[in-house]
């Protein structure tokens, strides 16, 4: 037995073989006393060291110095686990799980921050609701019913109008090409039609030409093989085993991408503990693209929407509005802001479970694209130009289903409450999330992040009430 008694693991004072767990112990231990200035395990002889590892065990202090986080308990609790099997295999775990609650400390203070500034900000804006509310009711009191129905179902009309009206200036462009084709040809045949019919009334001083005499002159042949029109056949996109289509367009005309039924492994080795684990969802549809400055504006031009606070972005003044940028990522959306929009357009947000699918497929990969090394022509990251690009930029990196920027561009909100240990409860099929309004998991990475931040299996969380330069969202629904 060989070793410095305050760092030695119980298994070494018993005699037993070491593992990498008994290195996460003896630096557990070193650490500890970084921390604090204090040796965890003392004692005025080796007998006495021996028995507090053995069998007392870690004791903390009730309060840690200011700075450190207060759920360190538990990750040292795990790493100086007396069982060997009930500590961090490694001290790569170990390591993960001292940066997650390290990082935490400074997101939870610039969350509150937020919090705060959100806080006031909807506090103003409850006032000043409740305020048109007040004005709203003293204006209708003072009308006549007939005038408020009138009025009401006026404005009705011209909500209801919106939603089309926004989309018809680029109609047009959605037209093929094969269609203007037929549509020209058809025209210019029904003109020449009409000059031979006039041509042949004024030659024969308005008189009716006898059938018979059509039939003589023009007799009805068939056409050689080579020459015979065959008619074309009309052509459907296939349908999956379970019956469904691998792609729709919504009643709003959103592309949308079948992710079939089945299980996955959700999660990663390189996570949270305990992260990886099994889930099978049902079938559904998710935006094959993140939803963009346009399809935003139609829920506001319907009244149902709030228009983002911010119509810049990082780089640019004028962004949202702007029709340059109609094809970009909507920006500066609270989670309550993308789930309004999503349930305008008769969908849902995606849970987390169904994201994470969508983005990795059934394969375990790390990224959409599967375990290359990030580039700027896969996602739009930290190294990419410093603010958001036009949806679908990036077609090297779809996922396996095909949607879209589920790399990079802006981070989405899904649909779940964050629990740091969801996971070790979650059911097997069709998680729902953890029954939590304080935060909302956020998914996905952005231009703004490093490549850390864009794997598959990447969970991190936001105040429901933040809006940011660089988080948007895509909506789901099931079949």
């Amino acid at each position: 037995m060989i070793g410095t008694p305050p760092y030695m693991a119980p298994e070494v004072w018993r005699g037993k073989s070491v593992t990498p767990a008994t290195d996460v112990y003896s630096l557990a231990c070193v650490f500890y006393e970084m921390i604090t200035g204090e040796v965890l395990f003392d004692g005025e002889s080796p007998p006495e060291i021996m028995t507090r590892h053995v069998l007392d065990g870690p004791k903390f202090p009730e309060k840690w110095s200011e700075g450190v986080p207060a759920n360190i308990d538990d990750v040292f609790g795990k790493a100086l686990a007396r069982e060997v099997q009930e500590r961090f295999s490694g001290s790569g775990k170990f390591h993960n799980a001292l940066i997650d609650i390290s990082s935490s400390v400074e997101e939870r203070a610039r969350q509150e921050a937020e919090e705060k500034a959100s806080k006031e900000t909807e506090d103003t804006a409850q006032r000043e609701a409740e305020a048109r509310a007040k004005r709203k009711a003293e204006k209708k009191a003072r009308h006549k019913p007939e005038e408020v129905a009138h009025k009401e179902a006026d404005k009705r009309a011209r909500h209801e109008a919106a939603r089309y009206l926004v989309r018809i200036p680029k109609l047009w462009k959605r037209i093929p090409t094969w269609a203007w084709v037929v549509g020209a040809g058809s025209l210019l045949m029904a003109i020449c039609i009409g000059v031979v019919l006039l041509i042949g009334l004024i030659s024969g001083g308005g008189k009716e030409t006898p059938i018979a005499a059509v039939e003589e002159v023009t007799p009805d042949l068939p056409l050689p093989d080579s020459q015979t029109p065959v008619p074309p056949s009309p052509t459907s996109p296939p349908l999956t085993p379970t019956g469904l289509l691998p792609d729709i367009t919504d009643d709003y005309s959103v592309p949308m991408v079948l992710v079939p039924a089945g299980p996955f492994e959700m999660g990663s080795e390189d996570g949270y503990a305990n992260e990886k684990h099994t889930v099978t969802l049902d079938d559904f549809y998710i935006d094959q693209y993140e939803v963009t400055n346009q399809r935003f504006a139609e829920c506001v031009y319907a009244g149902v929407c709030d228009p983002p606070p911010v119509t810049g972005s990082e780089t640019r003044e004028s962004y949202y509005g702007n029709s340059v940028y109609d094809d970009y990522p909507a920006i500066f959306a609270s989670w309550y802001d993308a789930q309004t929009y999503c349930e305008w357009r008769g969908a849902r947000l995606p849970t987390e479970a169904e994201w994470e699918k969508a983005a990795r497929g059934t394969d375990e990969r790390t990224y959409p694209w599967g375990d290359r090394k990030i580039t700027c022509e896969l996602a739009n990251y930290l190294s990419c130009g410093g603010d958001t690009r036009a949806i679908g930029s990036n077609p090297d990196g779809t996922s396996p289903y095909g949607a879209m920027d589920m790399a990079g561009n802006v981070a989405e909100w899904v649909a779940d409450g964050f629990d740091y240990y969801y996971y070790e409860n979650s059911p097997s099929s069709n998680p729902q999330g953890a029954n939590s309004d304080i935060e909302r998991v956020v998914r996905g990475g952005s231009w703004h992040d490093s490549f850390e931040w864009l794997r598959s299996a990447t969970r991190w969380r936001k105040y429901p009430a933040t809006s940011m330069f660089d988080l948007g969202f895509r909506c789901a629904r099931s079949p």
